[in-house]
């Protein structure tokens, strides 16, 4: 059998059709880098968590993947809590306590201060319809009193995915 083809029920070589990634879009951070808010609204991260993406076809679909080394801190009650999502453009693409779709939610609880980390995965196969450029990014809040940071103590990743129809 070549190489790129499968074999069928009847044993004749197949080539393969759609699924194919067409183009690659990442950044990364090293430990310590460190971004960090303390709001308790979801705000952007920022550069280099915010990658843009064009596709060749209204019918590619994006693969998301955001590999995160997030960490929240607490100073006042013991108790850090802190959310991580994914936007496209200003569409939420994963959901902090909704059904599906979940973004990362990280929290401890203490007899005093309080700071934990943790490493998580966001992913999604999107299908935004469009040869526009797209923005895909990171947006975080906790709760108050409370601090959240990217790549405090480990690496983080986002990358993006062009998966052709």
């Amino acid at each position: 059998v070549q190489t790129g083809y499968s074999l069928v029920d009847g044993g004749s070589p197949v080539a393969p059709s759609g699924g194919k990634v067409l183009q690659v879009v990442s950044a990364t951070t090293a430990a310590g880098s460190g971004w960090n808010t303390a709001s308790t609204s979801l705000v952007d991260v920022g550069d280099p968590w915010t990658v843009a993406i064009t596709c060749a076809a209204t019918s590619s679909k994006v693969l998301a993947i955001a590999s995160l080394s997030v960490t929240v801190q607490d100073h006042v009650n013991a108790q850090a809590d802190g959310s991580v999502i994914l936007v496209r453009d200003s569409t939420a693409l994963t959901n902090v306590n909704a059904a599906a779709n979940f973004g990362i939610e990280i929290g401890a609880e203490t007899g005093g201060w309080t700071r934990t980390s943790n490493h998580g995965t966001l992913h999604i196969l999107d299908s935004p319809s469009s040869t526009s450029e797209l923005v895909y990014k990171l947006q975080y809040a906790c709760k108050s009193g409370d601090a959240i940071y990217i790549s405090y103590h480990g690496q983080s990743t986002i990358t993006l995915m062009e998966i052709g129809a």
